[in-house]
């Protein structure tokens, strides 16, 4: 199916930069797009470790990914 929206991809990094608890927090209308968008997100980790300062062990994203603006 063609993708009508951009897949909205929902993940937590860890003080130390890994990824957990991906997942598809909106479909795309695409299960192909919507795959690899969740796939995008684990394979750019690990992600740039949270500074100390900011006192989180752990980060919360939303992100949308596709291509619509």
């Amino acid at each position: 199916a063609k993708a009508h929206n951009n897949a909205v991809v929902g993940f937590v990094t860890t003080a130390d930069g890994r990824v957990r608890d991906v997942r598809l927090v909106r479909s795309s209308g695409s299960a192909e797009l919507d795959k690899f968008a969740v796939a995008l997100v684990k394979g750019v980790a690990p992600y740039p470790p949270i500074p100390p300062e900011t006192g989180l062990k752990t980060w919360s994203f939303t992100v949308q990914i596709g291509p619509f603006l």
